[in-house]
């Protein structure tokens, strides 16, 4: 990290990568991104839209794209800077939030307030693939309470959490995250849903989400790149 983001990932408890994917790397995880949307929404709206979003399930098997962006050279040296060598990735999910009047999650933090002398013990990178807006359903952060013990309080709307900051993005950007930090998808009310990957990191001893390890399993013979494999787990 350059000396600005590692004060921002300290202080704040995120950093936001501008650029991160670009090209015809960005052209080619959009459009298989999409193909595989499309796909999985049908099945989704015949279940009656349950849960407020869907995810496309085994996002790693359908292009290399996706296993590229697991180790990608403009994202992974921070991360694996955040989780240290060690690291491994614990899931992912290829995430359509539609448009919806309430939000499909509320505020909240992904671990418990463990802490490590060195290294962060569970970080999310998010990858927005297309344009997000103030309205659109993005993440918002409430920077700097990843070192907080209170309880979280609780809203009606998401909106209402004092202080929250949102994270808007052009097509490409990327942000990385210590997953103690209170945050939340806030309402989507634009006309386009909010698509984003999201990329979730553990030291090695963790457990793999299930749907990682059977993954890892079907992609043993894709690759003897010795990071690859250690982050699937092999």
């Amino acid at each position: 990290m350059t000396p600005e983001q590692r004060e921002s990932f300290q202080t704040d408890g995120y950093v936001m990568i501008e650029n991160a994917i670009e090209g015809e790397d960005l052209e080619r995880v959009q459009k298989v991104f999409l193909e595989g949307q499309a796909e999985t929404r049908v099945k989704w709206e015949a279940d009656g839209c349950p849960r407020g979003f869907f995810d496309i399930p085994n996002i790693l098997e359908r292009d290399d794209i996706f296993l590229d962006l697991m180790h990608y050279g403009s994202t992974f040296p921070l991360m694996e800077e955040v989780i240290g060598p060690d690291v491994q990735l614990m899931g992912i999910q290829a995430r359509t939030y539609p448009p919806n009047p309430t939000s499909y999650t509320h505020w909240h933090k992904d671990c418990p307030p463990w802490s490590h002398p060195q290294y962060v013990l569970k970080s999310k990178l998010f990858y927005y693939l297309f344009d997000l807006t103030e309205d659109g359903g993005c993440t918002s952060f409430v920077p700097g309470k990843h070192q907080s013990l209170e309880d979280i309080p609780k809203f009606e709307t998401p909106e209402e959490m004092p202080g929250h900051v949102k994270m808007t993005a052009k097509a490409g950007t990327a942000v990385i995250f210590d997953t103690r930090l209170w945050h939340t998808a806030m309402t989507n009310q634009s006309q386009n849903p909010r698509i984003c990957l999201i990329y979730n990191y553990t030291p090695f001893w963790f457990k793999q989400y299930a749907s990682t390890m059977e993954q890892a399993q079907r992609l043993d013979e894709r690759g003897t790149d010795p990071m690859r494999r250690q982050l699937l787990g092999l």
